[in-house]
């Protein structure tokens, strides 16, 4: 890799566009990524229960779900999960359970790849221009 490139090494619970071993560029600090070099053809799912869900066995069937399908995945608190799905896995049925959920209103979920990444640096401690 060359200097200011790293490849992704967790799985972006925020960020559109970007997925598990994308290679990226980073801002000249190396704090921020400013472009997608090279994809690394995975995708990412996300999925957010409401609180209710964690009455129900959601987590539970997620999570055997993801063991027996191989999939990597990483949680934020209880309720919100975000998932690898690399080239030629199958992750049809964890696709089948979030649109169930969704569909019973337990939950929300998304692709990560349904918008393209975009860099965008918001100075939160500058206010902003009139105007814009």
């Amino acid at each position: 890799m060359s200097e200011g490139t790293h490849e992704v090494r967790c799985i972006p619970f925020i960020v559109y566009g970007v997925a598990l071993l994308d290679l990226v560029k980073l801002d000249p600090d190396g704090r921020l990524v400013e472009e997608v070099i090279r994809p690394s053809g995975r995708r990412v799912m996300r999925m957010l229960s409401i609180p209710s869900a964690m009455e129900t066995d959601l987590k539970e069937e997620l999570n055997s779900l993801l063991r027996n399908g191989n999939l990597l995945h990483e949680w934020n608190g209880d309720r919100n999960a975000a998932i690898d799905v690399p080239p030629g896995a199958n992750g049809d049925e964890v696709v089948r359970l979030a649109a169930e959920a969704e569909r019973k209103e337990l939950a929300y979920w998304e692709w990560a790849d349904v918008k393209p990444f975009a860099f965008e640096y918001i100075d939160l401690r500058k206010p902003e221009p009139e105007g814009r």
